[in-house]
């Protein structure tokens, strides 16, 4: 499912940038194409936002002494973030058809829950997958057994 995710953000991103002008400044035209690695962070900083709530999105990452909460700084920039939230896409457009689409509302979500009907297995990954995603943002499974999260 991550896969996909992956393939369409990258290609709407490109997609994008192609078919719009870009002004000299702009943040898209330092757009690089995300990994999958890029987005397990990424939906880990949303779902870390829901946790920590900020009344806007880029205090999340701010210095100041008073806002500041380290950890989104150290998974992923806002920068990277922004461009990512910026270009998230879950279906290609180009194969869109209104007339033939069975519920064109959902267009931009159709392909997620069809594949997870489809291969329910792959919605899910092993306990080792897991240990090595949260190793790799700072977590240590020391830490998660002190806590009986093991």
């Amino acid at each position: 499912m991550l896969d996909i995710i992956v393939t369409e953000t990258n290609r709407y991103a490109e997609q994008t940038l192609t078919r719009t002008p870009q002004r000299r400044l702009s943040r898209t035209r330092n757009w690089e194409p995300t990994s999958k690695e890029d987005m397990w962070l990424f939906f880990g900083v949303l779902i870390l936002q829901g946790i920590v709530h900020k009344p806007q999105q880029r205090w999340y990452w701010s210095t100041n002494r008073l806002l500041e909460t380290p950890i989104f700084r150290k998974v992923m920039s806002e920068y990277k973030f922004s461009l990512i939230m910026k270009f998230l896409h879950f279906t290609n457009n180009d194969k869109f058809d209104p007339n033939t689409h069975p519920a064109p509302k959902l267009k931009k979500m159709w392909e997620i829950p069809g594949f997870a009907c489809k291969f329910p297995e792959s919605i899910h990954c092993s306990r080792r997958e897991l240990d090595t995603r949260a190793d790799s943002v700072g977590s240590s499974t020391s830490r998660r057994n002190e806590h009986g999260l093991a």
